[in-house]
């Protein structure tokens, strides 16, 4: 939640160039990424609870170093260390969270809460900034890290997969093809929604900065956002339940995409503060919507864990993306950008459909009407 912060901070406060703030983005989240892709294999027997705390702790360490550094070189090692850190405790969260009974309004309610810790986050940080320093915004990140830790302690140490898991083998001796298919359309539909979608979001401060909005002021609108975004992945579960999650899915990339297009490309400040506000409806309800359905489609947790390296992927991706396509004269480049990547999602999303009965699915997958 804190990304556009970040950047803006590196850019503003540090003085960084626009490459170097979003290069030091990247390597953060490509730490991340690449932690959580290499231990979501093995997340069905890994100690959860000990790989998500051994992670909170590393990123508490980097967050409190970050408070007193200043120099690219030291900020680039302290950002992999909390991406490793990161990659380590989300990855464990996504696989406990895979064994749900119903995966995708357990997420609902997450990515509500999620919102709701954003609007206290907005309001606060863009004045601990602008009145008091950057250094702050580390220190209340390693305060809250430290906060988090606890309900750590809560997490199952091992897997209790669902009911469902009984079909898994069955299905992997029948068509394992079939079942590499499904996972690899659902592992590339959520890295192409989320890298459109964070592409925009990570500059997204700045882009109100250039429309000659202050700080405070778009904190107030990332905050009003939040409060719009709580309802978001509840709708979308609600709506899903009742008209299948993959037409919502559907509807939902259509709509996120425009609005992300439109973002970039105005000049006017209201249609930008519009815009900041309602975008956490599909932006929430689309991450609630698809790692629900990795939920379901593999309950041992492999595949969610994989699909939340995939988020975290994309913002290793789109910082160096956007900084290259929104240079002077490339404008339209992000538009086809955004138009392509929304293209293969929409793909992915009807291959699952394809071939999840084939794969055997069909116990799982009418769970959520495809």
């Amino acid at each position: 939640m804190l990304a556009p912060w970040l950047v803006g901070v590196y850019i503003a406060n540090y003085n960084f160039s626009v490459t170097a703030a979003g290069l030091l983005m990247s390597l953060e989240f490509a730490a991340l990424a690449v932690v959580s892709l290499v231990i979501s294999p093995f997340m069905d027997r890994a100690p959860r609870r000990t790989l998500a705390i051994s992670g909170a702790l590393l990123v508490l360490v980097a967050n409190t170093i970050c408070t007193a550094v200043e120099s690219w070189d030291a900020f680039v090692v302290a950002r992999i260390v909390a991406g490793i850190g990161y990659g380590m405790t989300m990855t464990a969260g996504n696989a406990v969270a895979a064994g749900a009974r119903h995966p995708a309004r357990l997420y609902g309610h997450k990515l509500a809460m999620f919102a709701l810790l954003s609007l206290t986050t907005m309001l606060v940080i863009p004045s601990l900034i602008e009145n008091h320093s950057p250094k702050w915004l580390f220190g209340v990140m390693s305060m809250v890290n430290a906060l988090l830790i606890y309900p750590l302690v809560r997490l199952p140490q091992y897997s209790a997969p669902r009911a469902d898991t009984e079909a898994m083998p069955d299905i992997d001796r029948r068509s394992t093809w079939l079942t590499g298919v499904v996972a690899a359309a659902m592992f590339v539909s959520v890295l192409t929604f989320f890298t459109r979608e964070t592409m925009v979001y990570v500059f997204s401060e700045r882009i109100g900065v250039t429309l000659g909005l202050e700080r405070e002021w778009i904190g107030v609108l990332f905050a009003l956002s939040a409060v719009v975004g709580i309802a978001g992945p509840l709708l979308t579960v609600w709506l899903g339940d009742r008209f299948g999650e993959l037409r919502l899915a559907v509807l939902v990339v259509v709509l996120s995409t425009w609005l992300t297009i439109t973002l970039v490309l105005t000049a006017d400040s209201k249609t930008y503060a519009i815009l900041i506000v309602v975008w956490p409806l599909l932006n929430l309800g689309g991450f609630a919507l698809l790692m629900g359905l990795a939920g379901i489609l593999d309950p041992t947790g492999r595949l969610i864990s994989a699909c939340g390296g995939a988020v975290l992927g994309s913002y290793a991706i789109s910082p160096v993306l956007f900084s290259y396509l929104f240079a002077p004269g490339r404008s339209d480049g992000i538009a086809r950008f955004q138009f392509a990547c929304a293209l293969v999602t929409v793909i992915s999303l009807f291959v699952i459909k394809r071939f999840t009965r084939d794969a055997g699915f069909s116990r799982t997958v009418n769970d959520v009407g495809l």
